[in-house]
């Protein structure tokens, strides 16, 4: 059997089997495992394992944040392209001058190729950026808003004075336990 795939606009998170903490490669997810699942696939309600998730505004709120740094990339390749014709109508004219006059259009030539090239790398920094903040929204991986909040850490210190406090209570019982052993082989 074929199973279905999830709908985007909702997720739902598999519980594991009572007794079972994780799959591995020899103890795998079985099929019958699958049952709850498909009992939710038929009804689609909200629950401690399945929840929705508004894509669309996750989407527009992504486009929002990214958009600017799009428009940014978008105009600083059409500068580098715009300097395409100034390029090349000065590197025609360095191959058409004389020696005296090459080394200052040479100069203006490099200046200009190198503000393409600035201009190049604003555009690929700016896509990036915006890429950045839109392509996360397809991430699958969603965190159950229902879950328990994980367990935090503690101080140091505090461990430190638990772990001993813990450490004294078991040499009181093990003195009990020396005293009640000595008792009964006396």
């Amino acid at each position: 059997m074929r199973l279905p795939k999830l709908p985007r606009s909702s997720d739902c998170e598999l519980p594991l089997p009572q007794g079972r903490k994780k799959y591995s490669k020899t103890a795998p997810l079985q099929f019958e495992e699958f049952a709850p699942a498909l009992t939710w696939w038929n009804a689609r309600e909200e629950g401690p394992q399945a929840w929705k998730v508004d894509f669309a505004a996750r989407r527009a709120a992504a486009v929002d944040a990214a958009t600017p740094h799009w428009q940014r990339a978008t105009n600083a390749r059409n500068a580098a392209i715009a300097l395409g014709k100034p390029l090349r109508e000065l590197e025609q004219a360095v191959q058409a001058t004389a020696n005296g006059d090459k080394a200052a259009l040479q100069a203006q030539l490099r200046a200009l190729k190198a503000e393409q090239q600035a201009q190049e790398q604003t555009a690929k920094s700016a896509q990036a950026e915006g890429d950045a903040l839109y392509w996360p929204i397809y991430n699958l991986d969603l965190k159950n808003p229902h879950a328990k909040v994980g367990l935090e850490h503690a101080d140091p210190k505090d461990l430190i004075a638990s772990m001993r406090g813990h450490e004294a209570e078991v040499m009181r019982l093990l003195g009990e336990i020396e005293a009640l052993v000595s008792e009964v082989q006396a």
